[in-house]
């Protein structure tokens, strides 16, 4: 005795299979690029408002446009005007305090 299966699945596509009764998809791609974009969205949203403050003549990268940051050499006297500058500096909080 032969039993005939009828298999309901076989005439749905790929995708209609990954769906599920409740119309829910249960594929995990669209989820990952779904987090994926707005993680990226969330980080570009962050770097424009860093850069939105910052010097219009600052020198900036022709790759990404971001702010070129520059090391300068610092002499004594450079060492020694911000030594002074932060004991002022406290000196004022401390009024505060």
């Amino acid at each position: 005795m032969q039993i005939a299966l009828s298999i309901p699945f076989a005439r749905l596509s790929a995708r209609q299979v990954l769906t599920r009764q409740d119309g829910k998809s249960s594929s995990k791609k669209k989820d990952v690029k779904k987090r994926k974009s707005r993680r990226k969205e969330r980080q570009r949203d962050a770097s424009s408002s860093e850069s939105s403050d910052s010097d219009s003549d600052a020198p900036r990268s022709a790759i990404s446009g971001k702010k070129i940051k520059r090391k300068l050499k610092r002499t004594a006297d450079d060492r020694q005007a911000q030594k002074t500058r932060q004991q002022l500096l406290q000196f004022y909080n401390g009024m505060y305090d």
